[in-house]
């Protein structure tokens, strides 16, 4: 039995196992305190309350900013760890040149 959550912090999903513990409340003669939600107030807190990640991880301006470093260069989001630290390089390198 598979379930979709949300991660801590942010608004992406995965999938977890479900734990036994919690689905089967009535063998543990335990209360249920799920809420039933609307969709439309969860989009409601979503756009009232989430705030949405750069893609780097950073400021607004700073991703503005590599994003056009990268497209100068013709680079591209990297795909595994060793990309992700040649394109850390590049990046750290180009940002230094126009210092």
């Amino acid at each position: 039995m598979k379930t979709l959550i949300s991660l801590k912090g942010s608004n992406t999903y995965a999938y977890s196992v479900v734990n036994p513990l919690f689905v089967f409340l009535c063998l543990l003669d335990s209360q249920n305190y799920q809420t039933e939600v609307d969709e439309d107030d969860l989009e409601t807190a979503d756009e009232n309350f989430c705030k949405e990640r750069a893609p780097f991880g950073c400021r607004e301006e700073s991703s503005d900013l590599m994003l056009h470093i990268m497209e100068e260069n013709n680079l591209s989001l990297p795909k595994n760890a060793e990309e992700a630290l040649q394109l850390y390089i590049t990046l750290l390198a180009e940002m230094r040149s126009l210092l």
